[in-house]
């Protein structure tokens, strides 16, 4: 937990921290995921204990959306994880037919 907390610090400056919060707080798009029409990875972390989990809800109503829940995670598991946050995304790009194209 102390190690997640001092890598977010470590990447995301105070002011960077507070646009993010304001921005999250005005910004709803609740009634619109159902309109969302391209693949979607939902990777969510097993402890996250900035962003509550109710907070992804509205997410799981993308259609088609593809979730994954890294164990052993926290917020910053982009950082804390590298390893296995981009095993999932090669993963999900690899069945898609952009990614086909661009080979």
């Amino acid at each position: 937990m102390r190690a997640t907390r001092e890598l977010f610090w470590t990447h995301t400056p105070p002011h960077s921290y507070w646009a993010r919060a304001q921005a999250s707080l005005r910004f709803d798009l609740r009634g619109r995921v159902q309109r969302i029409a391209v693949p979607v990875l939902l990777l969510t972390p097993e402890d996250d204990k900035l962003i509550a989990a109710a907070a992804t809800a509205p997410l799981r109503d993308i259609p088609g959306v593809q979730e994954v829940t890294l164990c052993g995670t926290g917020h910053m598991f982009r950082y804390s994880h590298p390893r296995a946050y981009s095993r999932e995304v090669a993963r999900f790009l690899r069945g898609r037919e952009v990614l086909r194209r661009a080979q």
